[in-house]
């Protein structure tokens, strides 16, 4: 078999996973940023989705650039591989000055096939802004395939670098997130990681329904951190580097419409599997360097286990509320660590690719009761927000 993505990933099947982010043609002549999104998905994970003949729900967003944007000129064109484009304008509603939203299927539902979503925003002098999104719509007429059941284990106590120990855990500390000297405080951040990383695959996979129409949920699909034993259970181990020394972050065996729900994805050669040590190939992204800052030792930062104040709040019970300043310092440059490695991680493990790494270090995604009023006005994407308190893992 050919490497590829493996069937687990419905929301991304196994298509060429076209790399669709939103075009714009305003870029450098001070244009409209035009920004368009599917079903709510993430930019991270919206490469080709699969959705019903029903259609997907898209939200256009538009940014002014030197001039302001002119709503009036906004146009939308949808065009199916192999047939001529449609304007679609008609199906989007301007709900204000700067955001379109629409059903692409109000007059009926989309055969299969894939599509190009072109939107195009002019400025008040004429110049235009270019978004576009690629998906791909799929009937089923019985069950898709990992709608009637499928256990994924992701193993991170695997090993298989010859090493002794788990792979993962030697990971960790490449990104300041364990410390060797301190084996019982990075046993508990190695769970927090691993909580944070299930936390994100599960987001995506058993996202609320955006749209409010109560659609069916077709994925049936249950994340694991251990093994749960019986059938139908899929092994994906987590760790180490790319045995094939490619800088591939992940590598899974393709399985046409998931007919073996029992597959090992731990190989060497070929590699399959996901390999988080590739992921500091990010090392010179600004992002990657605000996340770690205060962990990695590289960055100055204090490894996991090694700060003064770790054995305070690296601990289930810590409560920031009632924590000095010191204390909150320390506990948001660990719980920035832990969240956006796990994010990051997590999404590549949802959104599972052959290949190298995205272009950037995914932003942090969540803010901690104990800083949100600290953090009111700082903007999320120029101050990264810091984790939600940690208590116990589950599964």
């Amino acid at each position: 078999m050919g490497q590829s993505t493996h069937p687990l990933l419905f929301l991304l099947l196994l298509l060429a996973l076209l790399a669709a982010p939103g075009a714009q043609c305003g870029q450098g002549t001070g244009g409209p940023t035009v920004s368009v999104s599917l079903n709510a998905i993430d930019d991270d994970l919206k490469s080709l989705l699969v959705v019903p003949p029903i259609g997907p729900w898209i939200t256009v967003g538009f940014t002014e650039g030197e001039a302001a944007v002119d709503p009036g000129s906004f146009r939308a064109t949808l065009t199916q591989w192999g047939q001529s484009p449609a304007d679609i304008s008609s199906h989007f509603m301007l709900v204000d000055e700067d955001r379109a939203v629409g059903l692409l299927t109000l007059t009926g539902l989309l055969p299969d096939g894939t599509y190009w979503l072109t939107i195009e925003v002019d400025d008040v002098t004429g110049v235009t802004g270019l978004g576009s999104l690629a998906f791909a719509v799929r009937d089923f007429q019985s069950a898709p395939p990992i709608g009637t059941g499928q256990t994924l284990w992701l193993d991170f106590e695997s090993d298989r670098d010859g090493v002794p120990g788990a792979d993962f855990a030697v990971d960790l500390e490449s990104f300041g997130l364990a410390s060797p000297s301190e084996p019982a405080l990075s046993a508990v951040a190695h769970d927090w990681v691993v909580q944070a990383v299930l936390d994100r695959v599960r987001e995506v996979y058993y996202m609320v329904d955006p749209i409010g129409f109560g659609i069916s949920d077709w994925v049936d699909v249950l994340f694991m951190d251990s093994d749960p034993g019986g059938s139908d259970v899929t092994q994906i181990c987590i760790g180490g580097a790319d045995p094939s020394g490619q800088g591939v972050i992940g590598s899974i065996l393709i399985d046409p419409q998931n007919g073996n729900k029992s597959s090992v994805e731990c190989g060497t050669i070929p590699p399959t599997g996901i390999f988080p040590r590739e992921m500091t190939v990010y090392g010179g992204q600004a992002d990657y360097q605000t996340t770690f800052a205060g962990v990695l030792a590289s960055l100055g930062g204090t490894p996991v286990g090694e700060h003064a104040l770790d054995p305070i709040v690296i601990d289930p019970l810590f409560d920031p509320q009632s924590a000095t300043a010191q204390e909150i310092l320390r506990w948001d440059e660990v719980q920035l660590a832990i969240t956006n490695f796990g994010n990051a991680l997590g999404s590549i493990v949802a959104h599972e690719r052959r290949g190298m790494p995205s272009a950037s270090w995914p932003r942090a995604r969540r803010v901690s009761d104990c800083t949100a009023a600290r953090s009111a006005s700082s903007s999320p994407t120029t101050s990264p927000p810091t984790a939600s308190p940690r208590r116990a893992r589950t599964t």
